[in-house]
């Protein structure tokens, strides 16, 4: 029977799926949508081969899901069934009509079935492609999380970057300054020690000076008692003169004498003093007197005694307005001592001011030293942590990454299972050989009108 109705046998039925696929494909009936047009004369010579088919496909692939391979096992006992009753005794008629019911039945229950399958694989496909775009919309939520992070990271990282380069002017600005006032304070402090030097040199030149005009007052101040003495020496030999009734010629005669002996006497001063003997009018007061009561005797003229008058007054004018140029240098040697330490005086506070100044500025510089290295430290600390979540960022990206191709795989393989299992089911429905000839006319419980099968993928 097999060889009269050219039915084909599971070798020849694999040989007509995978070499005769774009042959059957091409002479099939389809619709306007590209579905497949099945109707009950092609299904009426052809469940054999369809059967074969299923039972070739469900020994020969070993991973199709287990409602396939059960749906398969069930095709396979109907396909026993219909050899058996095929081969079974009965009239022709009764033979075909229980035949093509039993197929109709069969077809009908194997197209359900079917389809639900091909229900619970859509079903599938429409979950895992909601699944995956799940996880892209995720993995975009994650990117732009992660994109707002980098962005408020680097955001913050030029913000302390700004405050960085501020600093570091501010650090500079100041450094400058802080140079150009050590500069001007080392100027002013060498110019205020060239000024000390040279009021310490004018000190030092006004108290030789004073000591200068003391010593030329104690010599002015002794020959003035030289000549007090020499006066009242006069004096008194005027007076006694006067006294004893000498005429002028005998004591101009004792003044001649007595100029005599007074060169005598400086002529020996001064061989005393280059002999290291101290002179004689040196001495105390009372001592001079007493060295000059010896020569209380001697008679002095008058006019002598007026001329040494005379001398002795200008001597003490000369000795009066020595004194006064004496006091008026003094004076001005005091006033200028004076200004000059004043001088001094506000050079050393300037030193002092300036030096604490300069102690501020370094205080300052320190304190603008240590801010700068904690900013360091704190920018650093930021540099590690924003390091860190772009490195668990970029985990995190890779992870959705992995999972996402994973899925992505997953669907495509599944995909591609139901496409395969779509494409199978399609060319199964080829294989109804539309060079039989369906009786036209059969029994009133057997005839069949065609149907619309689609198989939608």
């Amino acid at each position: 029977m097999a060889e009269e109705d050219e039915t084909p046998t599971p070798t020849t039925l694999r040989q007509v799926m995978w070499d005769g696929q774009k042959h059957f494909s091409r002479s099939l009936p389809c619709d306007s949508d590209g579905s497949l047009l099945c109707t009950e004369e092609s299904f009426e010579g052809s469940d054999e081969k369809l059967l074969a088919m299923l039972g070739d496909m469900a020994r020969g692939d070993p991973e199709q899901d287990a409602p396939s391979r059960v749906l398969l096992d069930e095709c396979g006992a109907l396909w026993e069934e219909v050899t058996h009753v095929k081969t079974g005794k009965g009239s022709p008629s009764e033979t075909w009509g229980n035949t093509v019911h039993t197929e109709a039945e069969a077809q009908r229950e194997m197209q359900l079935r079917l389809r639900r399958e091909l229900r619970h694989l859509q079903e599938r496909s429409h979950r895992q492609h909601q699944e995956s775009a799940a996880f892209m919309q995720r993995l975009s939520s994650a990117r732009e999380a992660l994109a707002e992070k980098i962005r408020e990271a680097r955001s913050e990282n030029e913000e302390l970057r700004r405050q960085l380069r501020h600093v570091k002017e501010r650090v500079g600005c100041n450094s400058c300054s802080l140079s150009e006032s050590i500069r001007e304070l080392n100027a002013h402090a060498a110019e205020l020690q060239a000024e000390i030097w040279e009021v310490s040199d004018c000190q030092v030149n006004l108290v030789d000076q004073l000591h200068e005009a003391s010593e030329t007052q104690a010599r002015l101040q002794a020959e003035l008692q030289r000549e007090r003495v020499k006066t009242w020496r006069q004096s008194t030999d005027v007076v006694m003169a006067f006294a004893g009734g000498k005429d002028m010629k005998e004591i101009e005669r004792e003044e001649s004498e007595r100029q005599l002996l007074e060169a005598q006497l400086a002529e020996v001063a001064e061989r005393a003093a280059a002999c290291g003997v101290p002179p004689l009018l040196e001495q105390d007061p009372e001592t001079a007197e007493a060295t000059l009561a010896m020569y209380g005797d001697v008679e002095v003229p008058f006019s002598t005694v007026q001329r040494y008058l005379e001398e002795m007054e200008e001597l003490r004018a000369e000795l009066q307005t020595l004194e006064q140029g004496v006091g008026s240098n003094d004076g001005e040697a005091e006033e200028r001592l004076n200004s000059e330490q004043e001088e001094l005086s506000a050079l050393q506070a300037e030193l002092i001011d300036a030096e604490a100044r300069a102690e501020s500025s370094k205080q300052d510089l320190e304190e603008a030293t240590s801010l700068f290295s904690t900013l360091r430290v704190e920018v650093n600390s930021e540099q590690d942590v924003l390091r860190q979540a772009e490195q668990a960022a970029t985990s995190r990206r890779d992870l959705f990454r992995s999972q996402v191709e994973e899925k992505r795989r997953e669907l495509l393989k599944m995909q591609e299972t139901t496409d395969t299992l779509i494409d199978d089911l399609n060319t199964k429905g080829c294989f109804w050989s539309l060079r039989q000839e369906v009786p036209k006319e059969v029994h009133a419980e057997g005839r069949h009108h065609p149907t619309r099968l689609r198989f939608t993928p």
